[in-house]
């Protein structure tokens, strides 16, 4: 077997398929960018911190010993506004909590900033509420059964 030299044709298509792989590789390159960029911008928008905060405040009113309860029970002479005040420290920000408690024909409400809580008319729109019923163990003079029905509004400033 001899050894080939390259004529003018095989220069020819050795010229024409590095051209070609100078164009189509950065156009390959753009299209993985651009296509990154514009589904990264619509999962942005589609997720809000806030939707997230509002299941964590509700668990921590709820469930936390700074608040009302040990975790597993939740004490009824402990049910107090300034107490759920003190816990969830929300005071000064567009949100507000109201928490109301049913147990043994008994209902009782507090709330964690009232001025925002009496403004569920703005729920639709741009705002987020989120309003979840808990079943629940009370504490007073014994054990009962009952359920706890909490309401997050927040404004948003946009």
């Amino acid at each position: 077997m001899g050894l080939r030299l390259m004529g003018d044709e095989d220069a020819f298509q050795q010229s024409k398929d590095t051209v070609s792989m100078i164009v189509v590789i950065p156009v390959i390159f753009i299209f993985i960018i651009l296509t990154i960029t514009l589904f990264s911008r619509f999962a942005v928008k589609s997720f809000d911190v806030r939707e997230v905060h509002h299941p964590l405040l509700m668990q921590r009113a709820v469930l936390s010993s700074d608040c009302f309860s040990d975790g597993n029970e939740i004490y009824a002479e402990k049910f107090t506004s300034e107490r759920f005040e003190n816990c969830l420290k929300i005071k000064g920000r567009n949100i507000g909590i109201k928490a109301t408690l049913e147990y043994d024909g008994k209902k009782k409400e507090i709330y964690d900033n009232i001025l925002m809580t009496n403004r569920d008319f703005l729920c639709h729109g741009k705002n987020i509420c989120s309003d979840e019923r808990y079943f629940v163990l009370v504490n007073d003079n014994g054990i009962k059964k009952g359920w706890i029905n909490i309401f997050v509004i927040e404004l948003k400033n946009e």
